[in-house]
């Protein structure tokens, strides 16, 4: 798999998908020097929390029924987008999360630059298709133990070890 790649904390590019994965299993997903509100360790297992409870509830629809302004004004139905996935794990876990669709990652400030080798559970990868004319992307989150979840057209919420 080739492209460029964000992490959520993160902004990075690279080749291969297997060894991130392999630098994040050794890690651990401890706590770390992360960005605002979320570099502690429980930060980022309510979000993971939030996520695996989520896996299998919510099918995939585009646009999705996610609406509101942050943790403390949103609704949402049984269909999200990958984007909307993430927003709503963010956001229930109590966080804010500005981008809300993948062309918005790239700029969003409250992304910062990390290595692979930084990853940690609740982070976000982007894959930006080299075909993609328009910067749209597909996002899922490290869940720790090499699994990653997502929310995707075949399968809805679910979670897989790549």
């Amino acid at each position: 798999m080739e492209g460029l790649y964000h992490i959520i904390l993160g902004y990075i590019e690279w080749m291969n998908l297997e060894d991130m994965i392999e630098v994040a299993e050794k890690q651990g997903g401890g706590d770390g020097d992360a960005s605002e509100g979320l570099g502690d360790l429980a930060g980022r297992q309510r979000v993971i929390e939030v996520a695996k409870n989520s896996l299998g509830k919510f099918t995939y629809a585009n646009p999705n029924s996610l609406r509101g302004t942050g943790p403390n004004d949103f609704t949402v139905g049984t269909e999200l987008d990958c984007s909307g996935w993430v927003q709503w794990c963010y956001w229930s876990a109590g966080y804010t999360f500005e981008a809300g669709n993948t062309r918005q990652y790239a700029g969003a400030g409250d992304l910062t630059e990390i290595t692979a080798d930084q990853v940690q559970i609740a982070d976000l990868q982007v894959v930006y298709p080299d075909d993609s004319d328009n910067g749209t992307g597909h996002v899922w989150m490290y869940m720790g133990d090499g699994v990653w979840g997502e929310c995707t057209p075949t399968g809805g919420t679910r979670a897989d070890n790549w």
